[in-house]
């Protein structure tokens, strides 16, 4: 389900944003940067969205009702250029702003028949959260956007 849901976030960057290549990375992908620029969407936590009811587990696997997940990833452009970095993440700025929700016909078909709704929000971690995210993650701090995705079952 994770996967079906960052491969969601990519391809609709990849229509909303022409011409940028983004990838699903890990963390050793934030440290790569080229004179060509990158999108690089880095999921780094998960978590059950308590606030959200989600119909009892059932014995059998295949009846199981999918809990609600609430995921954090970072949005970095790995580039050389700082200016550039910057009108990257500004887009992607501009086309989740103007597009937070995602309803099952525009989520990845692996997943639509049990995720029903995405939401994605701007995270506005403070300079210290950054900073013992950037060191707990082993890379030097870089210009990201934090992300919080709400996945919601059907």
């Amino acid at each position: 389900m994770l996967l079906g849901v960052s491969e969601t976030l990519r391809q609709y960057l990849i229509g909303a944003i022409p011409d940028t290549v983004v990838e699903i990375g890990t963390v050793a992908d934030l440290q790569v940067t080229s004179a060509d620029t990158t999108l690089v969407l880095v999921l780094y936590a998960v978590e059950q969205a308590h606030d959200v009811r989600t119909a009892p587990a059932r014995l059998g696997a295949e009846t199981q009702v999918p809990a609600a997940l609430r995921l954090h990833y970072l949005v970095t452009a790995t580039t050389r250029d700082a200016g550039v970095a910057q009108a990257t993440l500004s887009r992607v700025l501009e086309v989740f702003h103007d597009h937070p929700v995602f309803t099952e016909h525009e989520i990845d078909a692996a997943i639509s028949s049990r995720i029903g709704r995405l939401t994605i929000q701007l995270g506005s971690p403070t300079l210290e959260d950054l900073s013992n995210l950037w060191t707990a993650l082993g890379t030097p701090m870089q210009l990201s956007l934090s992300y919080e995705v709400n996945a919601r079952p059907t």
